[in-house]
């Protein structure tokens, strides 16, 4: 839920919604949201959760690359912790398709674990071997930026994390 504060778009869209938790947030919120995943199994977790709470979600099966949405619709999109879809070209092109002029997207790409626990440190040397918390780089940033998007990174330091969130707005045609 760290991406909250940067979501404040009347219409919404997230990719990669998991198990929807972020979808309910932002329909309490009073957002329209609508969230994508490839994972037909994924939707069903989501909109089981959804409905549960109270919510009936606009949830869609498909993938980021080919989005069935149409262009210009939404202020902002978010993305978090995505594979590497969130910078293959195509999908960049999608959103970049689906945002309105000045949208936005919001990804935030993976976090780091930076509790002094010795379990905290176990996990964090595990993350780090295992790909799932990389050094910084700019391959995301600068892949929105050749893509024609503004984009900045900001660094959120929670207790015993910390997490990059990258904001990349749509250029004003």
């Amino acid at each position: 839920m760290t991406t909250l504060p940067y979501l404040h778009g009347s219409k919404i869209l997230e990719l990669g919604h998991g198990t929807g938790k972020l979808l309910l947030q932002l329909h309490k919120n009073n957002n329209h949201t609508i969230g994508v995943d490839e994972s037909r199994q994924m939707g069903q977790i989501a909109k089981t959760y959804l409905l549960g709470k109270g919510f009936t979600p606009q949830i869609i099966t498909a993938a980021a690359q080919k989005l069935p949405i149409k262009s210009n619709w939404f202020e902002q999109v978010v993305a978090t912790f995505p594979s590497e879809y969130i910078i293959d070209t195509r999908t960049l092109n999608e959103v970049e398709r689906v945002l309105q002029p000045g949208g936005e997207l919001i990804v935030l790409p993976y976090a780091w674990i930076t509790g002094r626990n010795w379990y905290k440190r176990l996990a964090a040397w595990i993350f780090r071997i295992t790909g799932q918390a990389p050094e910084w780089n700019n391959k995301f940033e600068g892949t929105f930026q050749l893509m024609g998007f503004d984009a900045t990174v900001h660094k959120v330091e929670l207790d015993s994390s910390e997490l990059p969130i990258i904001t990349a707005t749509k250029k004003m045609n």
